[in-house]
């Protein structure tokens, strides 16, 4: 009795102690399946951790008048100044800020958005507007990194007659010094003394790390009236300018120089100063005095200007249209040099004139030309429409007189495709010292009625081929030689082969051109691998993508020419598969052609699987599996002492007393 009682009680410690270790053994497979999860999302995804910060909006303080009441210089610099990274500034719309002191200063800003919803910076003060040799820039932005400007307005207070020019030329709309990812849409900039934007050699006041401004861009934007240039560039290395109306300038459009001295290069590349990677698109210059249009000019004694490009742009006044005089390497000991400039597709729509001659001054023939190019290597100047004449009745459109283009020092120049209606001739015979000239399809004389000569004909492909130069497919009409079947359905013989006997030891089958679906192939396919190409005569050119299909599986999508596909069969199954071969062109077509694929393995098929569905699947087994083990040892290392000591342990005697 005593005995059973003791095991009783046994049994219950038994069962307490066994239930716990039944729920940790459970615990551990939740525990482990929520790592599989984990883990699972974690291959499944495609996270990118930000390592910029959340960007927050502010708003321009109520303390701070936007009625141009009051001077708002000091109190918009402070503002502007505590914002911190990544932030976003809001002006009021139509907002009108008085800035009558030198200049606003952005400076070491990161991730900065101004939006300014119309607003306009203005200045006022007779103090500073008529105060020649200064450098008073309405905004001045110096080493800011991914600053964006939109919508803002800024109003030098230029009248457009006093205070402007040469010596007001530091009165900038904008100037920029050492910037790193700068965007400016919807800017509206008037009333200048001297330049609309200037890019700038370094300020050792702020900039002390010889930084060219990079990756500049300035569109859809308005210019209206400045006292001296438009846009001048003395350091910077990739700008564009695009979808902008300039109007009003008062001397060049533009003018890329730096003339104060030279810039240091290293490792080969200018510091400090200089041109690089330049592009003026699609902009619109209206009634403008310029001296000329572009003034690339005055490298002096050498600083590097690569890859002008000038297109697309729209030019209504009768003017200059440019001046380029890069460095004469030979002339100096640093490298300085300008290569690659582009002038094409652009259309003016007055008459392109030269310096110095105008209203029938002309004396004689190629008194001058429209543009002066000299010490420039791989110049283009193609499809621009550009009427030429000096501007005055006597002389056009019965008195050709001017040249289009003097050259010097030339090395390679492509000038084609031009509408040069009312010059005298192409290319001035003044021109010397040049090499590689490449003149062809220009019109000339009165209204363009003169060719300078025809150029090339572009390669064709021989005729009855398809495809365009040098992807010309010639017609056929059967199988080449050494192939089996029925043209198109031609299939080409087993390649790599080796060995003797039948067969050899083949590893590529090559597949004839798609067939009709339930068409047979000559043969099955016995090789690990096949190679499908497109049939005959198809227009390669025209093609975007191919994608193949095998039993409507997509398994593989081909963007480059010749849109073969290598594909490895060893994972199909014996038997007839269906190849489809899907064409997409760039007129927006698609077509589908379908071949029987009929397998014959030799050898039992390789098992195939998707990796990261194989491995998401041997991780969840591992986890399952790892998991029971686990289990299994907790309750075989918790359980057996109980157990042990319950077989060696004596019931208590009812008998003794203690005590």
């Amino acid at each position: 009795m005593v005995k059973k009682r003791s095991s009783t009680i046994y049994n219950a410690r038994l069962k307490v102690h066994t239930h716990p270790i039944r729920v940790s053994a459970l615990s551990i497979l939740i525990i482990n399946g929520a790592i599989f999860a984990l883990l699972f999302g974690f291959i499944g995804s495609n996270y990118h951790p930000s390592s910029s910060a959340i960007n927050q909006d502010y708003t321009v303080p109520s303390s701070i008048p936007d009625d141009c009441s009051v001077d708002n210089t000091a109190a918009l610099q402070s503002w502007l100044t505590s914002l911190p990274a990544n932030a976003t500034a809001n002006f009021p719309v139509n907002g009108c800020y008085l800035v009558q002191g030198n200049y606003l200063l952005l400076h070491g800003t990161i991730g900065l958005t101004i939006n300014g919803n119309g607003s306009f910076f203005k200045r006022t003060n007779p103090t500073i507007i008529e105060n020649n040799d200064a450098n008073v820039p309405l905004l001045f932005l110096v080493q800011n990194t991914n600053l964006t400007i939109n919508n803002l307005g800024l109003d030098g207070g230029y009248n457009g007659m006093k205070y402007g020019g040469v010596g007001f030329e530091g009165h900038y709309g904008l100037l920029l010094e050492s910037n790193n990812g700068l965007t400016m849409n919807g800017l509206n900039v008037n009333n200048v003394g001297g330049d609309f934007i200037n890019l700038q050699f370094r300020d050792k006041r702020f900039d002390s790390s010889n930084a060219l401004n990079t990756n500049i861009l300035v569109t859809n934007s308005n210019f209206n009236t400045a006292g001296y240039h438009g846009i001048t560039i003395e350091s910077a290395d990739g700008v564009t300018f695009s979808h902008d109306v300039f109007t009003n300038i008062s001397v060049d459009a533009m003018d890329f120089e730096y003339d104060t001295y030279s810039t240091p290069f290293v490792n080969g590349q200018p510091v400090i100063a200089a041109e690089d990677n330049i592009n003026i698109i699609d902009n619109v210059w209206n009634n403008d005095r310029y001296d000329w249009f572009a003034s690339l000019q005055g490298q002096h004694p050498g600083v590097q200007e690569d890859n002008i490009v000038l297109s697309g742009n729209t030019i209504t006044t009768a003017e200059p249209i440019m001046k380029v005089i890069g460095t004469n390497e030979s002339s100096y000991a640093q490298p300085g040099w300008f290569d690659g400039l582009t002038f094409t597709n652009n259309t003016i729509l007055a008459p392109a004139v030269a310096t110095g001659v105008s209203g029938g001054s002309i004396s004689k023939a190629f008194s001058d030309s429209t543009m002066e190019i000299k010490n420039v290597a791989n110049v283009n100047i193609s499809n621009n429409v550009m009427p030429v004449y000096d501007g005055g009745v006597h002389y056009y459109p019965n008195h050709p007189y001017l040249g289009v283009i003097s050259a010097a020092g030339i090395n390679g120049l492509t000038i084609k495709n031009n509408n040069f209606s009312g010059a005298l001739g192409v290319l001035n015979p003044n021109s010397n010292t040049n090499t590689g000239i490449d003149t062809c399809n220009n019109l000339y004389l009165v209204n363009g009625a003169q060719v300078d000569q025809a150029c090339n004909a572009p390669p064709t492909c021989p005729p009855g081929d398809t495809g365009t130069p040098p992807n010309c497919i010639p017609p056929k009409s059967t199988c080449p030689a050494g192939d089996t079947g029925t043209y198109p359905d031609c299939l080409a013989p087993l390649s790599g082969g080796g060995g003797s006997g039948s067969g050899g030891n083949h590893t590529t089958q090559v597949l004839s051109p798609l067939s009709p679906l339930g068409k047979s192939i000559q043969d099955p396919i016995t090789a690990p691998n096949i190679l499908v190409g497109l049939p005959p005569g198809t227009n390669v050119a025209q093609i975007i993508k191919v994608g193949y299909y095998i039993d409507d599986k997509l398994i593989d999508t081909e963007s480059t020419a010749p849109f073969t596909l290598n594909y490895n069969t060893s994972h199909l199954d014996n038997g007839c598969h269906v190849l489809t071969t899907t064409i997409y062109k760039s007129d927006g077509t698609i077509s589908s052609s379908n071949r029987n694929l009929c397998i014959e393995h030799k050898t039992s098929k390789t098992p195939y699987f998707k990796t990261t569905t194989f491995k998401v699947e041997l991780l969840a087994a591992a986890l399952v599996v790892s998991g029971i083990i686990v289990a299994f040892v907790i309750i075989r290392h918790r359980q057996l002492p109980w157990i042990d000591r319950f077989k060696n342990k004596k019931p208590p005697n009812p008998n003794v007393v203690v005590g």
